[in-house]
């Protein structure tokens, strides 16, 4: 099917560290920005340090990512092969790291932040780590499946100009002049 051949696509690993960081950043900047503007789940209803509370998550997802990023090929080499490395593989990681950026949220949510969470969650009528994942997906799911296509997107363009210069290279190679005679040596004795 169009789906499973679309899973299946070779995608490019992120495999430099300054690369790395950078997506965690960018990451942690949209999760900030994300929940400035829209104050999703109540979020506008916090009346003590917003700022930090919003920034928290964005950290909490910056440091999940990179760590991810850079842990996973290490203690995982065999599933997180570059060579290997597909879309589905790749969106499979993102799912993970959402998870785990779920579970964070919940530890800060619930522990760090205390009562003012607490009270938050309980007037939505949302408790527990259940919550943060719906929550957590809610907010990341789609800017990330919009990402992979995009990206998946440009690197096609992009490895298609390559062959394309590739091919209009080899074309313009010269032929060999008419008449040169070429002899290949077999190694059969006669």
């Amino acid at each position: 099917t169009m789906i499973k051949d679309w899973f299946s696509k070779p995608f490019p690993y992120i495999e430099s560290l300054r690369n790395q960081l950078l997506i965690s950043l960018g990451a942690g900047v949209v999760v900030i920005t994300f929940l400035l503007l829209f104050q999703p789940f109540g979020i506008d209803k916090l009346l003590v340090d917003i700022f930090w509370h919003i920034a928290a998550h964005g950290l909490i997802a910056m440091v999940a990512i990179s760590m991810n990023l850079i842990l996973l090929p290490i203690v995982i080499p065999r599933y997180v092969n570059t060579e290997t490395w597909t879309i589905g593989k790749n969106l499979l990681f993102i799912f993970w790291v959402l998870l785990m950026i779920s579970f964070c949220n919940f530890g800060y949510g619930q522990y760090l932040a205390g009562s003012v969470y607490l009270e938050l969650l309980e007037e939505n009528n949302r408790k527990g780590v259940i919550s943060w994942i719906f929550m957590t997906f809610s907010v990341g799911i789609f800017p990330v499946f919009l990402i992979v296509y995009l990206a998946e997107r440009q690197f096609l363009h992009r490895n298609q100009r390559f062959a394309q210069e590739i091919s209009e290279g080899m074309s313009h190679e010269e032929a060999p002049e008419k008449g040169v005679r070429i002899t290949l040596a077999t190694g059969k004795v006669n």
